[in-house]
């Protein structure tokens, strides 16, 4: 973001302060210089403080995180229930922490916005019981209100 200008304006510096020696007065030519190298360490300091590289850096490696959140999300989804290993709340549980901890991560979404979005997950037990006698039945409550 920064590194463009601070790179144009360097050139055009250099530049400037040896091609227009013939055409200008010295003290005019020192003076743009000054001013154009005041205007490169503005946005350099800025760079710094707002530590932009290394929250891109982070960003970058959340994001990779998300992805393959995603995919074992996907590849679960796709497996029989014979082929998964683990019961699918066992899974929700590990899937939606690893989540949370992603989102706490990160440092693009906003403090005021790091609030659960997802559809809140009621667990309710009927006579629908499984071979082993437990009861994984889910039902989503998809009101506004829930959240």
């Amino acid at each position: 973001m920064f590194e463009i200008p601070t790179i144009i304006l360097s050139v055009f510096s250099g530049s400037f302060t040896v091609g227009s020696d013939v055409f200008l007065d010295q003290e005019l030519i020192s003076v743009v210089s000054c001013g154009i190298s005041i205007v490169i360490t503005i946005l350099t300091s800025i760079k710094l403080y707002m530590k932009i590289n290394e929250s891109l850096a982070i960003e970058q490696e959340l994001s990779i995180k998300f992805k393959i959140l995603s995919l074992d999300i996907y590849k679960f989804l796709s497996l029989t229930q014979e082929q998964r290993g683990i019961t699918e709340l066992e899974f929700l549980n590990k899937a939606y922490t690893s989540y949370v901890k992603l989102v706490e991560q990160s440092a693009v979404i906003l403090l005021n916005e790091k609030r659960d979005h997802l559809v809140k997950i009621e667990m309710y037990e009927n006579d629908d019981s499984s071979s082993d006698g437990s009861s994984n039945n889910i039902i989503i409550n998809a009101r506004e209100d829930a959240l």
